[in-house]
C-alpha cells in the first residue's frame, strides 16, 4: 500500500507540474490582434562617404495630443569629427517636451551620436520635419586629400507624416457647436410713440461727442521712446533684480532676457515678427538686409543660449548669465541709430530754405 501511495503522489505531482506550465505559456503567449499596432516607426536614411545618418519618428501614424519620439542617429569613425544639428534646429513649430543628447563608442569601432526629442504636436493634418544639417571633418589617414580635414555637410532628408484629429472625420461634437435656443417673437408696442425719451438720448450723444472731441484736442501728445532707450531701460531692471539661482527663476530671467533683445531687433530694424518661434524670427531675422552678418550672428547666439536654458534641464552658472546680459547690453548699444547722421539732413533743409 505504501509503494501505491507513493506512485499516486509522484502521478499527482507530474499533473500538477504541466497544468501550471500550460498556464504559464498561456498567460506568456498575445495573440498579434492585441498587440498596439501604433508602435511603428518612420525612418529615412542618408550617408555621405564615411558618415551614415538616420532620422526616425516614433510613432508612425500619432493622433493630435500624442507626443513623438524623433531620433537622430548618426555613425561615423572615431577620427572623424562630428558636429549634430543645434538645439531646437528645424523644430519651431514643434513644442519640445524634453531633449536627450548621447555619444557611445560602439563595438563595432565606430562612434554612434544620438539627438532624442519628445515633440507636441501642434495640428492635425499633413505635417513634416524639415531636413537636419550635420557637418563632419574627415581626420583619418585613409581619406582622400582633396576631403582630408576639410569641414563636409550631410543633410538628411524630410520626415513627412500625417496626424490623425481626435474626431471622426466629417463629424463636429454637439458639446463644441450648440443648439441655439428659441427666439421669442418680437412684438413692437402699438401705442403712440413718445419723443421725449428720443430728445434726452440726442442730447445725451452730443454731450459725449462734444465732450470726447474736447478731451482729443487737449490731450497731450504720446512720448514714443527709441527702442534702444527702451531696451537699455528694460535691461538695467532686469539686473536690479539679481542674477536667480532657482530653476524657475532662471527660466523666467532668461525668458525676460530674450523678450527684451527680439523687441529690440524687430523696433529697430524694423522686422515686425512678434509671434515667431526662435528659429523662425532668426530665419526672418537672416533675410534682412538691413541686419549685418556679425550682427545677425550674434543676435543668433543670445537667442539660441537663452532657448538652451529655457527647454531644457541646464541651469548655466551666474557668471554665463552676467555674460549673456553684456553681451545683450553691448549689441543694443553698437547697434543704436547714430543721431549726428540726421544733422547733414538738416543744414541741407536750411540752405535750401535761404
Amino acid at each position: 500500500m505504501k509503494k501505491i501511495s507513493v506512485w499516486i503522489c509522484l502521478a499527482l505531482m507530474v499533473w500538477t507540474a504541466a497544468a501550471c506550465q500550460n498556464v504559464s505559456e498561456n498567460t506568456i503567449q498575445t495573440p498579434e490582434a492585441t498587440q498596439n499596432v501604433n508602435t511603428t516607426s518612420l525612418s529615412r536614411e542618408t550617408t555621405l562617404g564615411p558618415v551614415h545618418a538616420v532620422v526616425s519618428m516614433t510613432p508612425e501614424k500619432p493622433t493630435l495630443g500624442d507626443q513623438v519620439t524623433l531620433t537622430i542617429d548618426v555613425d561615423a569613425d572615431p577620427a572623424i569629427e562630428v558636429e549634430m544639428p543645434e538645439f531646437g534646429d528645424q523644430l519651431g513649430r514643434f513644442n519640445i517636451a524634453e531633449f536627450r543628447p548621447s555619444k557611445q563608442l560602439l563595438d563595432n569601432g565606430k562612434m554612434r551620436y544620438v539627438q532624442v526629442y519628445r515633440l507636441d504636436l501642434p495640428m492635425s493634418g499633413k505635417l513634416r520635419i524639415p531636413s537636419f544639417l550635420v557637418e563632419f571633418t574627415d581626420n583619418r589617414e585613409s581619406a582622400q586629400p582633396d576631403v582630408r580635414g576639410k569641414v563636409q555637410e550631410l543633410l538628411t532628408e524630410e520626415v513627412s507624416f500625417d496626424v490623425a484629429s481626435l474626431l471622426p472625420e466629417g463629424e463636429v461634437m454637439k458639446d463644441l457647436n450648440p443648439t441655439r435656443p428659441h427666439l421669442e417673437e418680437l412684438v413692437l408696442p402699438q401705442d403712440s410713440p413718445s419723443y421725449a425719451w428720443i430728445l434726452a438720448i440726442l442730447a445725451i450723444v452730443v454731450a459725449a461727442g462734444t465732450a470726447a472731441f474736447w478731451i482729443s484736442r487737449h490731450k497731450k501728445p504720446e512720448i514714443i521712446l527709441p527702442p534702444h532707450v527702451v531696451a537699455i531701460r528694460d535691461l538695467e531692471i532686469l539686473e536690479k533684480k539679481g542674477i536667480p539661482s532657482e530653476p524657475d527663476d532662471v527660466d523666467n530671467w532668461y525668458v525676460e532676457l530674450s523678450g527684451i533683445l527680439r523687441k529690440y531687433v524687430e523696433g529697430r530694424f524694423e522686422l515686425h515678427a512678434p509671434c515667431l518661434t526662435t528659429q523662425e524670427f532668426l530665419e526672418c531675422a537672416g533675410a534682412s538686409n538691413v541686419l549685418k552678418n556679425d550682427e545677425k550672428n550674434r543676435i543668433r547666439e543670445i537667442l539660441e543660449k537663452s532657448d538652451r536654458v529655457k527647454f531644457t534641464d541646464f541651469i548655466p552658472p551666474q557668471s554665463d548669465s552676467i555674460a549673456i546680459l553684456g553681451e545683450t547690453r553691448r549689441f543694443i548699444e553698437s547697434t543704436r541709430p547714430d543721431m549726428s547722421e540726421n544733422e547733414p539732413k538738416k543744414e541741407e533743409s536750411a540752405n535750401a530754405h535761404a
